[in-house]
């Protein structure tokens, strides 16, 4: 599996759980952000790490 592909996924399954959640406040976004692309980096260096 391509890295773009796995990223694709993980996009995907971040926003069907993201509309699962009810966001009430301002700081509830900026953290929900900061996790989502958290993942996507984690994504991002474990397809750089399987490639080599």
């Amino acid at each position: 599996m391509t890295r773009i592909a796995k990223i694709k996924m993980t996009t995907k399954g971040t926003d069907m759980w993201w509309n699962k959640k009810i966001v009430k406040t301002k700081e509830e976004v900026l953290q929900r952000l900061i996790n989502y692309f958290e993942a996507v980096l984690k994504d991002m260096k474990a397809g750089i790490d399987v490639s080599k």
